[in-house]
């Protein structure tokens, strides 16, 4: 590439840098080429950085690759992968070590610090006044002001991060209310805000940014009322929810049979809650996480909404901040999914803070002698309860994680899991050339054993079909329960469709047995629609759909039977 641009070059061969430098520094040569960072570390260990200089150009882009045998695929697709779960902040520990402190050629420390903005995105932010960002100073992990008076928050962490790519400096400025904030966003008084989902309404009247975070709808009810997994579980009941929340009018048109009633914060909903003038509270998974960190309400219980959609977090921008809205995208891609785990281990674990110190008490003990007995039984009474409490918040902080990802009654991955799985899968089949599968799976005659011998019948039916299911598939596959009395089977690493069919056939054989329930012997059937990837799309959203029509279509055409597109 060097002759082909310079073909005047005269040009000598070494057998390493070592010896071309020695040949620079005698003058018997003048200059080198070579790799950046290798030239450069030598430089640094030869202590020859004041005598030679680097020219700003030419500048030739090498690709390097390990070298593997054409016939090991197998050890192909581990160095693949191994080469995408390196996420940037292991790059950047790897040339930390081997540049040798020449941090002006940290490549991927670069990188990742900054962001290229186009010349007309640099010179707004150049001419622009510190971004206001606007808060709600009490609705942790979220965002809050916190005991030393800091905006912090889930929100915080994705706000620095950008801050430190794109170089975009924030002002924050708080707010008593969600209410207050959305009509300070209207009235121009804050620039932007955080944790909104778009609605037609709203995307007429402000920007929204890429979403950046996802969390469930959960309802928080009394411990004793026992597990609910559907909004139909409190037709004819009374539920809080704050005000502001998109959600409210869809609500209230999909489950007339329910009296929403509306608290202006968190709190006034938990309030109505423990004083049992509702019977549950709806919100989102952050802030029920939050509110069972404290002690007095551990006899309510976390219930998923499986037939709520997932909460989506979005910035929401003033409606002529154009270029402000595109910089924060670019920030946000730039985000990855392990440092957006990060952020959510942090929020996300309950902490114990005992504020008591032994020590004090020990001296406190030794001085007054007469009671020291009495001083030292109530240590050990304290730290068996503490004891007891720390076990208590590590299995709950344990089952709401799980919570977030599978569903309750069967232990099957949800769709939360569904998704992200999905989406995992369709990068790495589309860089392996590799197909896979998704059966949409609808039982036949369910809902008459459930009306004729009660729900709990029903669940027990459910148990015992996902215990089926995962009989039917690998280890590497996903069985998922998507809802009611539908199941999606996620088949990976496929090299033909019959591979999928072989599958779907053994799913109708094992739902076609008879099933031995406590109350019953049961017979049902199960309708399967099959969307293949890459042919019938390229992202979960149209698999999914797919999928789900080819279903119906076996429903129409007279059930127990499956189809592909």
């Amino acid at each position: 590439q060097l002759l082909a641009q310079y073909p005047q070059l005269n040009v000598r061969y070494f057998s390493s840098l070592s010896a071309m430098l020695f040949a620079l520094e005698k003058g018997d040569i003048a200059g080198v080429v070579g790799l950046v960072d290798l030239v450069n570390a030598k430089l640094v260990q030869g202590n020859l950085q004041a005598l030679f200089y680097r020219l700003a150009s030419p500048i030739i882009t090498l690709k390097l690759s390990p070298i593997v045998h054409q016939k090991n695929n197998k050890l192909i697709d581990i160095i693949n992968q191994g080469f995408d779960d390196l996420d940037i902040n292991t790059l950047i520990k790897i040339e930390g070590r081997w540049l040798n402190g020449n941090t002006s050629e940290h490549y991927y420390k670069n990188k990742a610090k900054k962001i290229e903005l186009s010349e007309e995105e640099i010179a707004y932010l150049a001419t622009r006044r510190n971004i206001k960002v606007g808060l709600v100073n009490n609705l942790s992990p979220v965002e809050f002001i916190d005991e030393n008076g800091t905006f912090s928050g889930i929100n915080r962490d994705i706000l620095n991060l950008i801050s430190d790519r794109t170089g975009i400096e924030f002002d924050y400025v708080a707010f008593d209310t969600w209410q207050k904030l959305y009509q300070a966003l209207l009235s121009e008084e804050v620039d932007m805000l955080g944790s909104i989902t778009p609605t037609p309404e709203r995307e007429n009247l402000i920007l929204f940014s890429e979403s950046y975070w996802q969390m469930p709808w959960v309802m928080l009810h009394p411990l004793y009322s026992g597990r609910k997994t559907k909004l139909e579980d409190f037709y004819g009941k009374q539920v809080v929810i704050v005000k502001g929340y998109y959600l409210i009018p869809w609500l209230r048109k999909q489950h007339p049979l329910i009296t929403f009633k509306l608290a202006d914060n968190r709190e006034q909903a938990l309030a109505a809650l423990q004083q049992e003038r509702v019977d549950g509270f709806i919100t989102t998974m952050a802030s029920a996480t939050q509110l069972l960190k404290q002690e007095n309400i551990i006899t309510l219980m976390i219930s998923i909404m499986e037939d709520v959609s997932l909460d989506k977090s979005h910035f929401a921008i003033n409606k002529e901040l154009l270029l402000l809205k595109e910089i924060i995208n670019k920030g946000l891609l730039s985000i990855t999914e392990k440092e957006k785990q990060i952020i959510y281990d942090n929020w996300f674990t309950l902490a114990i803070k005992t504020g008591f110190d032994k020590n004090v008490v020990l001296q406190v003990g030794a001085q007054i002698g007469v009671i020291i007995l009495l001083v030292l039984g109530v240590i050990v009474m304290w730290n068996r309860r503490l004891q007891v409490e720390i076990k208590h918040r590590e299995q709950l902080e344990k089952i709401m994680k799980h919570m977030a990802t599978h569903d309750e009654l069967t232990g099957l991955a949800n769709r939360v899991l569904l998704k992200d799985r999905l989406n995992t899968a369709v990068a790495f089949h589309q860089r392996q050339s590799l197909g896979m599968a998704v059966l949409f799976i609808d039982l036949d005659g369910f809902k008459n054993i459930n009306d004729t011998y009660g729900h709990d019948v029903g669940d027990e039916l459910l148990q015992q079909v996902a215990v089926r299911l995962q009989g039917c598939v690998r280890s590497s596959d996903t069985v998922v329960r998507f809802g009611g009395d539908e199941f999606v089977l996620l088949l990976t690493g496929l090299h033909s469709p019959n591979e999928a069919a072989y599958v779907a056939e053994k799913v109708l054989r094992l739902m076609q047995k008879e099933f031995e329930l406590s109350k019953t012997n049961a017979f049902i059937g199960c309708s399967i629609g099959i969307a293949m990837y890459p042919d019938d799309g390229d992202n979960d959203t149209e698999l999914l759909k797919i999928a789900d029509t080819m279903m119906y279509k076996v429903k129409a055409a007279g059930k127990n039977h499956y189809l592909f597109n």
